[in-house]
């Protein structure tokens, strides 16, 4: 389930994850408490801004394949290619990825519908990792198909859906999984290797929580990862998957309140919970971090399914940098609408809609901008 899917979310509270225990430490533990590291607003950069430059525009009114109208409000639908051409799972009726070359136009289509070699369902993934090899992760039928030139090269299973996905250093995959049923009370997270298939689970379930215990992980700079619940600002900082190094927290926000929580009133007459939805670390150690919270012109109306349009009236993106020797954020910026990431590299991407109905992808790319 993503943020975006119109079912009701909970912040029920009760066995915690081990990610939070080993996170928060105990209180009589001088080595875990210094592993606890608030992140402040101290002006240190102030001629520090972010700048989101648009890299391309995807799609055209005559093309014979449409782009679903809520492909913002999922991670890695969108794909750079090794000859500098985009693959676009997020197609309506899904079974297959759209390709567009660098002004966006359509040029191709790979795979079809089905369960075969070379086949997919409608809820697809695509990503781009180490030998420009590309895998699509087919939800609908639990897999992941890696691609040679455009062909089947294998077919790997998964014990579960994917929801949050980041390449780590080696060749190897890092997953967040949401729980297939009530029943599935399995680790939450899986080391995936393309070539051989899952290596290693790990990390304990909010029991309580159930599929709304879900997180999001990142890639870290030389080595390691990063990862986060979506109802948190808190970022965890791990070497490997049993040993966290510390946890950035960012409290006293208005935008990202402590108390972030589902009502029942949520986007009739009360504006959707806040949502912590990506992160990567770059050179030098400076996190980048987005969060999607509600529009600051929210006004109270029927829910809708989601489109371009109505994700801009009611959220925006909050995009900020953070050193994280220092803990400083070195600059923020809002966006009006949502993003979701180009995984496998540092570009984000949102969806438009034309006055004709039609949806387009507009691929940006961030920059930090001293």
């Amino acid at each position: 389930m993503t943020r975006f899917s119109g079912r009701p979310f909970s912040r029920s509270i009760g066995a915690v994850s081990l990610l939070a225990v080993l996170a928060c430490g105990r209180a009589d533990d001088p080595k875990e408490s210094r592993s606890i590291r608030q992140v402040r607003e101290t002006g240190s950069c102030p001629e520090c801004s972010i700048e989101l430059r648009e890299v391309v525009r995807l799609g055209a009114d005559d093309d014979p394949a449409s782009i679903r109208p809520d492909v913002s409000n999922w991670p890695c639908m969108v794909a750079q290619l090794s000859d500098h051409t985009w693959a676009v799972s997020g197609l309506v009726g899904g079974g297959e990825l759209a390709v567009y070359d660098s002004t966006g136009a359509l040029v191709r289509t790979i795979g079809r519908s089905g369960r075969g070699p070379g086949e997919y369902g409608t809820n697809l993934h695509v990503v781009v990792g180490p030998e420009e090899r590309v895998s699509v992760i087919d939800n609908s039928y639990l897999r992941v198909t890696v691609l040679h030139d455009a062909q089947p090269l294998r077919t790997i299973g998964l014990t579960r859906r994917i929801q949050s996905l980041a390449w780590l250093e080696g060749g190897k995959l890092l997953v967040h999984g949401r729980p297939l049923d009530a029943s599935d009370t399995g680790h939450p997270f899986t080391l995936v290797d393309v070539e051989a298939g899952e290596l290693l689970s790990f990390g304990e379930r909010d029991e309580d929580l159930g599929d709304l215990d879900q997180w999001v992980v990142g890639s870290g700079y030389k080595g390691g990862f990063w990862a986060a619940s979506g109802w948190k600002y808190q970022l965890h900082r791990w070497a490997n998957a049993d040993s966290l190094e510390y946890t950035l927290v960012r409290d006293n926000v208005e935008w990202f309140p402590l108390d972030n929580a589902y009502s029942d009133d949520m986007y009739v007459s009360e504006p959707p919970s806040s949502w912590f939805s990506h992160m990567w670390e770059t050179q030098g150690g400076l996190l980048w971090t987005f969060s999607l919270i509600p529009d600051e012109n929210w006004s109270p109306e029927p829910p809708q399914l989601s489109s371009p349009a109505w994700n801009e009236r009611v959220f925006d993106t909050m995009i900020e940098v953070i050193e994280t020797a220092a803990g400083e954020v070195l600059a923020q910026l809002r966006f009006e609408n949502t993003l979701a990431p180009v995984c496998g590299n540092e570009m984000m991407y949102t969806a438009e809609e034309t006055e004709l109905g039609d949806v387009r992808v507009v691929v940006f790319e961030p920059r930090l901008v001293r």
